[in-house]
């Protein structure tokens, strides 16, 4: 089949780590299009101790698509479902989740770029962690992981408000910190020719000589000869222009380190202390040396640990149990997806 023969890339990150800029840039060359966010369900994936669901017949799925994937912001990439449709008859069933993921994404490409040979696909909740059960299900997609200063990258999950939860992407250096900590030491395990690594400083810096890097690892052309249509930006939903208010302009240089001013130093502090020498590891500079804080600090940190856990767990709690009250039919299929892995 023709989406066979496209290259499909994951862009991981986390939230705030400047994952929108890069996606824009990568865009504009003539071998790649860049998804906006579109938020794929897990269980399409086949990761989080899912098993891929699978559609044996054509009403199976025009199900799927009208009750769940049409409530997600894949409905924003405004692909008719006749088109996925055509598709999957075309493939012929029946079509597991990595084979409909590959379609939706081929899909995607036919509307916004079809000269392009390689997608990106760019959204959350697909995070590094979930590369290691990805790699199962595509074998050959290639990785991308955007780092920034995790100091940097709570500053501006900070004063960033999610659009969809009204409230700051974090309040706690401590949670971004551990999510920074579990990134960095998983992306560091996989191998380089499927897996590459950058830096928003660098994005921001030196961003030819960074966007040559990729261009190389993905194995396209440079080119930037066709002016697409619609330009990343106007593919955006409005809470993602919003949020993301300068994306058509040139990075401020001098706002890469604005967190240091703006941070307090507590702050500051308690990612240094919890991450220490996996910043310096990654070419960033320790403010506070964990060899100089005190037993209290320590403790204190080791503490707050806990209570970041105990909140994620009860956070998790809370939407399952919204899930069953509120989208109870999608809930049972994720349950059933859980219970019965292949």
């Amino acid at each position: 089949m023709k989406y066979q023969k496209l290259k499909l890339v994951f862009l991981t990150h986390l939230s705030r780590s400047g994952s929108t800029l890069l996606a824009r840039l990568l865009d504009e060359y003539d071998d790649i299009c860049v998804t906006t966010e579109g938020e794929i369900p897990l269980e399409l994936f086949g990761v989080k101790s899912y098993s891929p669901i699978t559609f044996y017949s054509k009403d199976d799925l025009e199900l799927y698509l009208n009750n769940i994937l049409g409530k997600t912001r894949v409905a924003s990439w405004n692909i008719p479902n006749d088109q996925i449709l055509k598709l999957c008859d075309q493939t012929g069933f029946p079509i597991n989740g990595p084979k409909l993921v590959y379609i939706l994404l081929y899909a995607y490409r036919e509307i916004y770029n079809p000269k392009a040979k390689l997608i990106i696909y760019k959204a959350c909740p697909f995070m590094p962690w979930h590369i290691s059960e990805s790699k199962h299900h595509f074998p050959e997609a290639l990785y991308i992981h955007l780092i920034r200063d995790p100091r940097a990258v709570y500053y501006s999950q900070k004063k960033s408000i999610d659009p969809f939860k009204g409230t700051p992407f974090s309040r706690s250096p401590l949670k971004t910190a551990m999510e920074w900590k579990r990134a960095i030491r998983l992306i560091s395990d996989y191998p380089e020719e499927k897996v590459k690594i950058i830096k928003y400083e660098e994005l921001v810096d030196r961003p030819k000589d960074l966007l040559k890097k990729i261009i190389l690892f993905l194995g396209v052309s440079p080119s930037k000869d066709h002016i697409s249509e619609i330009p990343f930006s106007d593919r955006m939903e409005k809470v993602d222009k919003n949020l993301h208010r300068e994306i058509d302009l040139q990075p401020d240089t001098k706002k890469v380190f604005v967190w240091k001013d703006r941070l307090l130093k507590n702050e500051i502090q308690i990612i240094d202390h919890y991450l220490n020498e996996l910043i310096a590891s990654q070419g960033y500079e320790i403010h506070y040396s964990r060899e100089k804080s005190s037993n209290f600090q320590l403790f204190s940190i080791y503490i707050n640990e806990k209570k970041e856990i105990l909140y994620v767990i009860i956070s998790r709690i809370f939407r399952v149990t919204s899930r069953l009250l509120f989208r109870p039919k999608y809930f049972l299929i994720q349950l059933k997806l859980k219970m019965f892995n292949d």
